[in-house]
């Protein structure tokens, strides 16, 4: 919401600091004004899309209270492939959705999804019904086969992709492609597949030097298909129209994993 309020701070300073008038209707005009304004802030973009572009609730597992996940179903009728987004509890998911509300409709099938919370203490660890991290991609990958996806892309960001790395599913045969999304830490990349595409996003004000590093990681480990992109931090807007993000990774899944054969990426 922080990110939100920025860009209107202008428009909201413009209404209350504008040309004094000293009749009652020129007060009420600007009242109009810098109410319109707030009304705009509380309509967010997560919203409009659910107006706009339809998804189904689903969970994943056995405790419905345990994962609330988004399908947002191709739209085009010219199916592509399927996108799993794996998010966190803590994440601000405002931008993978209006991702997958814009890949639906060009061809892309996404499901929207997030990690088991950490067990806190032992008897959640040892909860014989708890969901590990493994168990839940597998689930995903699982339900996007059943839904006709057999070409299929992982996204994962900074708090997930170490979760995912480290249960050794990072290279599973039925992914096709991998996206990283400003993953800031040190996370060893060396056990992708060589020939699996992989595209790596910083949308942060400041490139960390881990995301420099993983470049030269990638060369290191000879994978061939690795490339780095820093994108300007990404700030919500009040309309639906596509912003270079998504357009930046339906660019890369048409050119790199669209049309893809299962197994191909492996190697």
């Amino acid at each position: 919401m922080t990110y939100l309020l920025r860009p209107l701070s202008a428009h909201i300073k413009l209404a209350l600091t504008g040309v004094k008038s000293r009749t009652i209707r020129g007060a009420r005009q600007r009242k109009c004004r810098c109410l319109g304004l707030l009304l705009l802030v509380a309509l967010s973009p997560a919203s409009l899309l659910a107006l706009d572009g339809p998804f189904e609730s689903l969970h994943l597992g056995n405790d419905l209270g345990e994962n609330n996940s988004r399908l947002f179903a191709d739209q085009s009728g010219l199916p592509q492939g399927g996108v799993i987004i794996i998010s966190s509890v803590e994440s601000d998911d405002q931008k993978l959705i209006s991702l997958a509300h814009y890949l639906s409709y060009y061809g892309w099938t996404s499901l929207i999804t997030s990690l088991p919370v950490p067990a806190t203490d032992a008897t959640d660890a040892n909860a014989s019904d708890s969901m590990t991290d493994a168990g839940l991609l597998a689930l995903a990958i699982d339900f996007m086969q059943q839904q006709g996806q057999f070409n299929l892309v992982l996204l994962a960001l900074n708090k997930t992709w170490p979760r995912l790395y480290d249960d050794g599913i990072a290279g599973k045969p039925e992914l096709q492609g991998l996206i990283l999304l400003d993953v800031d830490n040190t996370t060893t990349i060396d056990g992708l597949p060589k020939r699996m595409p992989v595209l790596d996003i910083a949308t942060a004000r400041r490139t960390p030097l881990e995301f420099a590093s993983r470049k030269s990681d990638a060369q290191r480990y000879r994978l061939a298909k690795y490339q780095q992109v820093s994108l300007t931090p990404l700030y919500p807007n009040l309309s639906l129209k596509e912003n270079r993000f998504s357009k930046r990774i339906r660019g890369w899944l048409k050119r790199h994993v669209q049309g893809m054969e299962l197994n191909d990426a492996a190697g």
